[in-house]
């Protein structure tokens, strides 16, 4: 039998309160990812590393909100030039 090790995630801090390293600043501080896309001109990663506030997932969910919002004011819905704003 393999060596193996697994974790369930219950949500709500209980990943937090173990030590792993799951926040919301976290996120941004070790996602070379986003970082890597916002450099190429992805907009929407862009938007995330330029706007990130506050701690919380739910923060990261409001900006994204914002974001949307902000290209829906600018194109309108159901616009497929949207998706590449």
């Amino acid at each position: 039998m393999a060596d193996t090790k697994a974790l369930v995630i219950l949500g709500n801090g209980f990943d937090v309160a173990w030590g792993i390293p799951t926040r919301y600043l976290q996120f941004y501080a070790h996602s070379s990812e986003l970082k890597k896309y916002a450099a190429e001109g992805n907009q929407l990663c862009k938007h995330i590393l330029d706007n990130k506030q506050g701690e919380l997932w739910s923060d990261l969910e409001e900006g994204l909100y914002e974001y949307s919002r902000a290209i829906t004011d600018k194109y309108g819905e159901n616009n497929v030039e949207q998706a590449s704003w």
